[in-house]
């Protein structure tokens, strides 16, 4: 099953109540995930996110400079109630937020396959992304899709090729989520690219996303007395790579 952007929303709250919550965003169609992206300044601690009322897990955390954290959260299989809260914990102080939401995706919990794209810039006195940054990442699944965020302080910022921006909080801390908006084939190795305005401290983060694969034929029951859910391989090849068996699609 083919990766799609389901739909997104984002705000900049600038709050120092806790908890915040947004209820405006819903996510639908069939194997979903939720990704929620936080900008807190650097002090705050105690961050936690819930999708009505069920908890979301931490992909990966990082900080621009020495003021302000991001956060990305991630939550496999979100329910598709009309309204639904999404609530954040905090202790200090929440500025940007942003969700969007994928259908196709895998719904095991190795989706994520490669979350390790993550960089801070920038240090309380001198300013460091100056130009286009390339946010190379390796995918470790075929027709996986590159997910991304990228902020920048108090400046604008522009997406480059191969990028699509899905979520623009707003404000004059600048954020976006963004992706790659096709199945990356054969795996290997993809980049989504941003632009700041002027020099400025930020960060950002990138992640690949795995698709739902198909379990094998749909009209097979079993394979040598073996229900299909048991069956692994046939003829040394994975499941979900047979497309038919005796004629059975």
């Amino acid at each position: 099953m083919a990766i799609a952007f389901d739909s997104g929303e984002g705000t900049e709250p600038i709050t120092v109540t806790s908890p915040y919550t947004q209820s405006t965003h819903t996510a639908g169609g069939s194997n979903r995930i939720l990704f929620v992206h936080l900008i807190t300044s650097v002090a705050t601690t105690g961050v936690s996110v819930t999708y009505d009322s069920v908890s979301m897990s931490l992909l990966t955390a990082t900080q621009s400079g020495t003021a302000y954290k991001g956060y990305v959260y991630y939550l496999i299989a979100p329910n598709t109630t009309a309204g639904a809260t999404t609530s954040v914990t905090f202790s200090g102080q929440l500025i940007d937020y942003a969700a969007a939401s994928y259908t196709g995706a895998s719904q095991s919990a190795n989706v994520i396959q490669d979350a390790t794209g993550h960089v801070q810039k920038g240090t309380a006195s001198a300013a460091s992304y100056t130009s286009q940054i390339d946010s190379s990442q390796a995918t470790s699944q075929d027709n996986s899709w590159q997910l991304g965020i990228v902020w920048i302080e108090a400046t604008s910022v522009s997406v480059g090729s191969g990028t699509t921006q899905r979520v623009n909080p707003g404000g004059a801390f600048l954020s976006l989520f963004t992706d790659n908006n096709a199945a990356i084939t054969p795996a290997g190795t993809n980049s989504l690219n941003w632009t700041p305005s002027v020099s400025q401290r930020g960060s950002w983060i990138s992640w690949t996303v795995a698709p739902a694969v198909a379990a094998g034929p749909a009209n097979l029951k079993t394979f040598n007395g073996l229900a299909k859910a048991s069956v692994k391989t046939i003829n040394g090849l994975a499941i979900a790579s047979v497309k038919t068996v005796n004629g059975l699609a």
